[in-house]
Formats: structure tokens, C-alpha cells, sequence
């Protein structure tokens, strides 16, 4: 049997699967740059139609 040892410079938490600080942060930017896209593409769309309401009963 072997028995495996942890060197005292490799790290054990369960972020090591997710990469580096520096990745993280720049995923985290582009996923917020996404969400603002979709939520200015909405905003414009619903700005282009308007109320299909206004003058419907004229």
C-alpha cells in the first residue's frame, strides 16, 4: 500500500479546482459584463416597442 503525503506548499481546500485568484476575478467581470449586456438589450428593446397600449382605443 501507499501512503500519500501533502507537501506543506500544495494547497487542500476545494478552490484549487476553480484556478487562480486572478481567473477567478476576470470570470466573475465577464459574467457581470454579460448579465449587463442582456439587461441593456431589454431596456433597449422595451424602450423601441413602447406601450402598444397608447392610442389603441382611439
Amino acid at each position: 500500500m501507499v501512503d500519500t503525503f501533502v507537501r506543506p506548499d500544495q494547497r487542500t481546500d476545494l478552490m484549487t479546482g476553480f484556478g487562480s485568484h486572478r481567473a477567478r476575478i476576470w470570470t466573475i467581470a465577464v459574467a457581470c459584463m454579460g448579465v449587463s449586456l442582456v439587461i441593456a438589450s431589454m431596456v433597449a428593446l422595451n424602450t423601441a416597442l413602447g406601450d402598444r397600449r397608447v392610442g389603441a382605443g382611439s
